[in-house]
């Protein structure tokens, strides 16, 4: 049996409204990431919108689990316990993975900048596989995530420092606290320390604040310009 997440007893309720919370936010990056993308036919545009609808579906399911499915591991601590992933008996564990991890493999594509869909299906299919074949699930799901973050986090610098766009720094200090959040949490099922989960939330919270931010200013500036 694997541990997922582990949730101090006090942060229980407060956690779940932030797992909405996060399923509205990401799922607004994605419409104005979709919205932009209609008035500017820029495809990479179009891919991280598919990938924040990613993330959106991973933390509906995530809300469901920590609602139906943590077991009480202590006094007051709570758990998310998983065995492997393709002989779930909670079908909703597995389509969490797949969708959180589905999310950033899209945003990752999206910094290749190439157009390939055996490329994004053989990411897709090798994560799958990672996952459900390893030993210590919980470090291997929050692993590749904190992976691809550190390749999208450099995308952005890079773009950032070769254009010096706003909106672009906006979106790489957004990524650089979903990293942060992503190692908290392998901190937070590896070591058992509970409060990394809300650390780890914080991070979030902040990260996508900076994101939505970015996409808030391209449309004002877009606005502007007509």
């Amino acid at each position: 049996m694997e541990v997922i997440h582990i949730i101090p007893s006090w942060f229980l309720g407060l956690n779940i409204a932030l797992e909405i919370l996060f399923a509205i936010v990401t799922g607004v990056i994605a419409y104005y990431a979709f919205k932009i993308y209609r008035i500017s036919d820029q495809r990479e545009l179009k891919l991280f919108g598919a990938s924040f609808t990613f993330l959106s579906v991973s933390y509906i399911f995530l809300t469901l689990i920590n609602l139906l499915f943590l077991s009480v591991t202590q006094g007051n601590i709570h758990s998310l316990n998983v065995d492997r992933i393709i002989d779930l008996k909670d079908v909703f564990v597995g389509l969490f993975v797949f969708s959180f991890l589905l999310g950033f493999v899209t945003l990752f594509y999206t910094t290749l900048k190439i157009e390939s869909g055996r490329v994004y299906t053989l990411l897709a299919i090798l994560f799958i596989v990672a996952i459900n074949y390893t030993a210590d699930k919980s470090f291997m799901i929050y692993f590749l995530a904190s992976i691809f973050l550190l390749f999208i986090n450099y995308h952005y610098f890079r773009e950032y420092y070769l254009k010096k766009n706003k909106n672009t720094l906006l979106t790489f200090i957004g990524m650089t606290f979903l990293l942060a959040s992503n190692i908290s949490l392998i901190v937070e099922a590896n070591y058992f320390i509970p409060t990394m989960y809300v650390v780890s939330n914080a991070l979030e919270f902040v990260g996508y604040g900076f994101i939505i931010a970015s996409f808030v200013n391209a449309l004002k500036n877009g606005k502007k310009k007509k």
